[in-house]
């Protein structure tokens, strides 16, 4: 659906810090047009109240 509203569409791991910050901050510094940063993992928080750990 983001790809037919032509939005900048980036994937990244929240468990790689260095990939996903560097993204997330590449976003920050660009204006223009909406961006959308897809997350690919179950949130840490919500896996630790499973008690499922990666």
């Amino acid at each position: 659906m983001v790809y037919a509203l032509d939005l900048l569409v980036e994937v990244a791991d929240p468990y790689d810090l260095t990939a996903a910050s560097e993204t997330l901050y590449h976003f920050l510094q660009e204006s223009g047009k909406p961006k959308v940063l897809i997350m690919r993992r179950k949130c840490a928080l919500i896996q630790g109240r499973e008690g499922v750990f990666p």
